[in-house]
């Protein structure tokens, strides 16, 4: 009875031993190993395997052995060891040898096969499951045993309870293994991939969600990271309504849904197919989505352009046009400010003329040094043309950040357009806040700007055009008006001459009047005719050395009968020493004749008229002042164009063509020189400034040396 309860005892003893040896083991072969080695230490056995049948072999994989050879990794014919013993196996017996050497139900062969691999006794113990056979347990000795039945059975409980743990792992390693293609294949997925938990409040109304799970694809359609398990308010506090509002509505319903949607928090515009998964009462929504925001800017952008070209197509006014595509622009890029500007000449000075901006952003209006807020490095930049962009005004070395902070300027893309090489335009898209521009952003900029500039350039073509043919109607009306004014008083003349008691008297008044008629139309014709042919280029300067003294002494000779009509002063100032020329002497006479006409004829009566004369660096300067009726400040560029005396209503109408400062300017710019109207309006009298390139090598003697034996123009007053 003792020696009972100690074997049942021992058997507990080793079964308890043998379940904590295996339970941490996850690795069948790992798992088959130990039990091998356990048990046969416990029986003091020479060889433990576990093996299958495969075919026409038994197979081991591997074993516990004490003194004999291992035959992990063997295979082994079944024919070897006789039929009977596989039918035993897979009718689910034991198969019991105590000695294999003398065991007279064995053949020769077989006991030869036994023998050679070192096998005196055995017990082989089949795991059956669902009357199948799965797997063999053997235990060897080298010699002839006995073998007790409490071993047997020892075997028999160590076989099911190992070949349990197997299956365990083996099920469990199976699942690890699907979980890892389950991962794979979700990861594997291009489009963003999750598991939410729709969360409801008491009222039944969702309000967030959850997320349970998320593919790779996820963090980048979304930025989110580290997502799982946190809810969406956590990571995006003000996260629109609408889509806790969708989400509840499919997992309350069951409804699948596929949808587009931006979130606006996200600044991502999506494609959504979503629907309930698991249990209805977990609320378990599966969501499949891509990133479809580069498209829908795409297609904003197009859409953009579309609406700024028609508005450009109907562009009569260039101030409300602009107004219309600043808020177009300024709406789809969601900036403070759209502004459009004009570059002078030297690309120093930028004048916006044209601005949108957002409700409370403030205007910019005006004209500004560019030195005065960025660097000369940006300024070269924009002067080739090349896009200029911040993204933090505070930040970028190359902008003055204090006066672009006055302005309530954070962040700016200015784009200029060239004009034959030279910066002319700009269009400014300002935010008050620094803003990280993105590459679409810039080209929609860029594009927005050669569509404006391009159609500006084009409107102000046709305005000029429509200029031009209302200026050439005005003076071909003023030509006519001019030509008959002299015909009238001739034709008058001839009906005098004809009469028979005509006195010679009378016929010497007659004949003066006519003279000064045809002299006055001859002037006309002869104007216009120099006109035309500066225009068609066939005229060509006579140049020669000459002092601009002999020049003032021809120009006042020609004009002091105009000067003297008008009962006016002139005034002649003159360096001390000469001002030598390159020059068509006769034209310069003609120019600054032509210049003191004019201030005599748009002078009242009594008038005073300055000419002077000095140098300036290597430039000779003559200064023709009145104080006349002035100029205003919008004709100072334009009065030097042909045909606007026409248009000027705000003179008198003391007759002529207005073409005089045409040909002015035109005979100053053939000796490489320039002229400038200046003036403080109506009423202010008015200066004309011109300038000449002086003769080189030719500075720093006294008129008198240079003179000798020649009469000199002094300061004189008429």
């Amino acid at each position: 009875m003792d020696s009972r309860r100690n074997a049942f005892e021992a058997s507990h003893a080793f079964l308890l031993a043998l379940g904590d040896a295996l339970r941490p083991l996850t690795n069948p072969l790992e798992i088959q190993t130990t039990a091998s080695r356990l048990l046969g230490q416990e029986l003091g056995a020479n060889r433990v395997n576990y093996f299958d049948i495969r075919g026409d072999e038994y197979v081991i994989d591997g074993d516990y052995v004490s003194g004999l050879p291992s035959l992990a990794g063997k295979r082994l014919p079944i024919s070897s060891f006789g039929e009977a013993l596989l039918a035993n196996y897979r009718d689910g017996r034991n198969a019991v040898r105590e000695d294999v050497a003398g065991d007279p139900t064995l053949t020769p062969s077989e006991r030869a096969a036994y023998a050679a691999l070192n096998v005196g006794a055995l017990v082989g113990v089949p795991v059956m499951k669902q009357g199948q056979f799965v797997v063999g347990l053997t235990v060897h000795s080298a010699g002839a045993r006995i073998w007790k039945p409490e071993e047997i059975a020892l075997i028999e409980e160590t076989a099911e309870r190992t070949w349990a743990v197997v299956e365990r792992a083996r099920a469990e390693e199976e699942l690890a293994r699907s979980e890892r293609h389950y991962r794979i294949l979700f990861d594997s997925i291009s489009q963003g991939l999750c598991t939410i938990e729709v969360l409801f409040d008491a009222q039944g109304r969702p309000v967030d969600y959850r997320f349970l799970e998320t593919n790779r694809a996820f963090e980048h359609q979304t930025g989110l990271h580290d997502a799982v398990g946190k809810r969406m308010r956590d990571l995006v506090p003000d996260h629109e309504n609408f889509w806790f509002e969708r989400y509840g509505q499919i997992a309350m319903t069951g409804e699948a849904m596929r949808f587009e949607h931006a979130a606006t928090t996200l600044d991502r515009h999506y494609e959504i197919f979503a629907f309930r998964v698991d249990d209805p009462d977990l609320r378990h929504v599966g969501v499949f989505f891509n990133d479809i925001s580069d498209r829908k800017r795409r297609e904003g952008a197009i859409q953009l352009l579309d609406e700024v070209s028609r508005s450009l197509a109907y562009l009569t006014r260039v101030d409300e046009t602009m107004a219309q595509l600043g808020a177009k622009i300024g709406a789809h890029l969601k900036i403070s400010r759209c502004s459009f500007g004009e570059v002078d000449e030297a690309g120093d000075v930028l004048h916006i003329t044209y601005e949108w901006q957002r409700e409370n952003a403030g205007s910019t209006l005006g004209t500004y040094q560019l030195a005065e807020f960025t660097t000369e490095e940006l300024q070269r930049t924009m002067r080739a043309g090349e896009n200029f962009v911040v993204d933090d005004t505070t930040r970028d070395p190359r902008v003055h950040a204090t006066p672009l902070a006055n302005l309530g300027v954070g962040a700016f893309i200015c784009v200029p357009m060239l004009k034959d090489d030279e910066w002319r335009f700009a269009l400014v898209v300002h935010d008050d806040q620094p803003r990280r521009w993105r590459d679409f952003e810039i080209d929609l900029v860029r594009e927005l700007s050669n569509r404006i500039w391009s159609r500006m350039l084009r409107a102000r073509a046709e305005q000029q055009l429509r200029d031009d043919d209302r200026r050439k109607d005005e003076f071909l009306a003023t030509l006519a008006h001019e030509l008959r004014n002299p015909l009238a008083p001739i034709r008058t003349s001839l009906h005098v001459l004809r009469k028979p008691d005509l006195s010679p008297e009378v016929a010497e008044k007659v004949h003066d009047m006519m003279d000064r008629q045809v002299t006055h139309l001859v002037r006309l014709v002869d104007d216009l005719l120099e006109v035309s042919r500066i225009t068609r280029g066939k005229f060509e300067l006579r140049r020669e050395r000459v002092d601009l003294l002999d020049i003032f002494r021809s120009s006042v000779e020609t004009s002091a009968p105009f000067i003297e009509a008008g009962n006016h002063t002139l005034e002649v100032s003159m360096p001390d020493e000469p001002l030598w020329l390159d020059a068509d002497a006769m034209r310069l006479a003609q120019v600054v004749a032509n210049l003191l006409n004019n201030a005599a004829k748009y002078t009242d009566r009594g008038g005073r008229i300055r000419l002077e004369a000095f140098r300036d660096g290597d430039e000779a300067v003559v200064s023709v002042r009145d104080n006349g009726s002035g100029i205003p400040s919008n004709m100072l560029e334009t009065i030097f164009e042909l045909f606007t005396q026409a248009a000027v209503t705000y003179r008198r109408a003391q007759g002529g063509l207005g073409i005089g400062l045409t040909l002015v300017r035109r005979l100053v710019t053939m000796h490489g020189g320039t002229v400038e109207a200046r003036s403080g309006g109506e009423g202010l009298g008015s200066e004309f400034l011109v300038r000449l390139p002086l003769l080189a090598g030719e500075a720093g003697a006294s008129r008198e040396e240079k003179l000798v034996g020649r009469v000199g123009v002094e300061p004189t007053t008429y």
